[in-house]
């Protein structure tokens, strides 16, 4: 059986190429945690390892493994198809990202006003929807009729209390 690298476009096979470039093939881990670090940064969809399965040295920082899992060896990290963009590329991204940021940041300061507004006219609709100029009394009086005066303010129609501040206090009047 011929071994060669599991990861994702490595070409790596053990033979004399890999031996003059001191290319090594690794097994995967036995134990659970080791192995289960290097199945996820291998990456691969529905895909377990088998007996055959090996990850060669180019894909660690120093060449081998390590046991401490704060080692940065302690998992293969180095990946040919997960090259860095070139810093113009780069510099792009973070311009377009910024960009992004701000605009979404204006939209949630402007519907975040557009929400205040909505609540002060709101609240002044509802503190007005009891507003007169005079009290009935008044109106009736000025009026010399017995309908009601309705003012609109903004197509709403206020509401009036009848009997509420100009009857007479029957204590005052000596009624009983």
């Amino acid at each position: 059986m011929v071994i060669q690298c599991v990861v994702f476009k490595c070409s790596n096979r053990q033979g004399s190429k890999a031996k003059e470039k001191g290319v090594s093939f690794f097994r995967f881990p036995k134990d659970r945690r080791k192995r289960a670090a290097w199945i996820k940064t291998i990456n691969r969809n529905n895909w377990a390892p088998n007996e055959y399965s090996r990850v060669c040295s180019e894909h660690f920082v120093d060449s081998w493994h390590r046991d401490d899992p704060t080692d940065i060896n302690y998992r293969p990290t180095l990946f040919s198809y997960k090259t860095r963009e070139p810093s113009e590329t780069q510099a792009a991204r973070e311009e377009r990202h910024s960009k992004r940021n701000l605009l979404q940041e204006i939209n949630e300061t402007d519907r975040t006003e557009r929400l205040l507004m909505q609540k002060h006219h709101d609240f002044n609709l509802y503190s007005h929807s009891y507003y007169t100029s005079q009290p009935d009394c008044l109106q009736d009086i000025n009026n010399n009729n017995d309908e009601k005066m309705i003012l609109d303010d903004v197509d709403i129609k206020t509401l009036k209390d009848e009997g509420v501040q100009c009857d007479p206090d029957p204590l005052l009047t000596g009624e009983p």
